[in-house]
């Protein structure tokens, strides 16, 4: 007697829809997505990878499991910066393809400003960043002895 295996076509999964970017920071974005199996496959739990790249370094990528959820927060990126974010979804070792990619440009950096006033004289501190971060326009200085008159009748100076 010969026992026979008939193989069961598996249907491939689909990647994840609906990406969205949005950056919450110089340093931070914030990513979401749509897994469209989730409801209709809630007894095998899902596993997503986020992949993030910059733009300009295609093929270079950090990746990010997330269990669960359909939200993760990505830190320690650079300020002004364009990456390229896409999602993929596992579920018992099995992987979709990537999703379609989305583009998003990480906030510009602040730049730390300290005033400190003595007398007649005022002291004015700023830091400026290691490298570039973005355009840059130009510094404004208001000068005035009132707070309440500085939109009407105060001093400003382009350095």
């Amino acid at each position: 007697m010969r026992c026979v295996t008939a193989l069961v076509p598996v249907a491939p999964l689909m990647p994840p829809v609906g990406v969205d970017a949005v950056a919450l920071s110089s340093s931070s974005v914030l990513v979401s997505w749509t897994d469209s199996w989730s409801a209709s496959d809630s007894a095998t739990a899902a596993v997503y990878t986020v992949r993030c790249g910059r733009r300009t370094q295609r093929g270079r990528y950090r990746y990010v499991n997330v269990s669960t959820t359909t939200t993760t927060r990505l830190d320690d990126l650079r300020p002004h910066t364009e990456y390229e974010i896409s999602v993929q979804v596992s579920r018992a070792r099995r992987h979709s393809t990537w999703s379609m990619s989305v583009l998003v440009t990480t906030k510009h950096a602040r730049t730390y400003i300290v005033l400190t006033a003595w007398h007649s004289c005022v002291s004015l501190l700023w830091h400026c960043h290691h490298r570039p971060v973005g355009p840059f326009i130009c510094w404004v200085l208001l000068s005035t002895n009132s707070i309440a008159v500085v939109h009407s009748t105060g001093c400003v100076y382009g350095i």
